[in-house]
């Protein structure tokens, strides 16, 4: 009886444990990614994927000081209408009949590959990091004050 109970036990911990592992193993886009233009080096990126049951919803914003009719740096976000998207061919696409704007991900350097068609922009994201935004945002307010 007691090695029933015994093998009945250790069958529940190995399911758990398997349930466990595959819980961890998360989407590769979902997340917030930041990144930065060379073109334009004083912005920060932000795109937020959330996985649906049916694809990703997209979400990008761009950050950056910008100096007011006063002559006073204010921070400024433009904010994208959220988009959906979809896996074609190992990338997510965004749901666009021309297919113009698609990401990347790169596992072996978990990097997401951001590229629009129309603008020829390459852009290269990296998951956020703790106070990133605000370290960009402190360091990019003291040069652009700077004369």
């Amino acid at each position: 009886m007691k090695k029933r109970i015994s093998f009945m036990l250790m069958g529940i911990v190995t399911c758990v444990s398997m349930l466990l592992a595959g819980c961890g193993q998360g989407d590769s886009y979902a997340g917030t990614w930041v990144g930065y233009y060379a073109a334009k080096p004083h912005v920060i990126y932000i795109t937020k994927i959330q996985k649906q049951e049916k694809g990703y919803l997209i979400s990008v914003e761009d950050a950056y000081w910008q100096k007011n009719a006063d002559g006073q740096f204010v921070w400024k976000n433009d904010i994208l209408p959220t988009v959906t998207g979809s896996i074609v061919q190992g990338r997510l696409v965004v749901d666009h009949k021309l297919n113009l704007v698609s990401y990347t991900y790169r596992d072996e350097n978990d990097v997401l590959i951001y590229s629009n068609r129309t603008s020829n922009a390459v852009i290269l994201f990296h998951k956020i990091k703790k106070n990133e935004i605000e370290e960009f945002k402190a360091k990019m307010k003291t040069s652009a004050s700077a004369p």
